[in-house]
């Protein structure tokens, strides 16, 4: 799936249940970091089988990124390059 079509259908289960009302910057950062924190746990025990809870937390990331990213009028994010410290667009 490309990305706009994930964000499109993110944003389209977001409206369907009127969750937008509940989103705000700060838990919308909380939630990135809970899920990514979900994520990491599944590589916690090495040998056993990962890979559904890997997708299904990872999604996880993936949908809280989408919801700050469309209130700041980003969609897709910026070539995937990163800025070092100290650099500003």
């Amino acid at each position: 799936m490309e990305f706009e079509e994930a964000r499109r259908r993110a944003l389209a289960f977001r409206g369907e249940r009127g969750l937008a009302q509940f989103h705000n910057p700060i838990g919308l950062a909380a939630s990135i970091s809970i899920e990514a924190s979900e994520l990491l746990e599944c590589f916690q025990w090495p040998g056993s089988d990962t890979s559904f809870a890997v997708r299904e937390e990872l999604a996880g990331v993936m949908l809280y990124a989408i919801y700050p990213a469309d209130a700041i009028g980003g969609g897709r994010p910026a070539n995937g390059r990163r800025q070092g410290p100290g650099q500003r667009r």
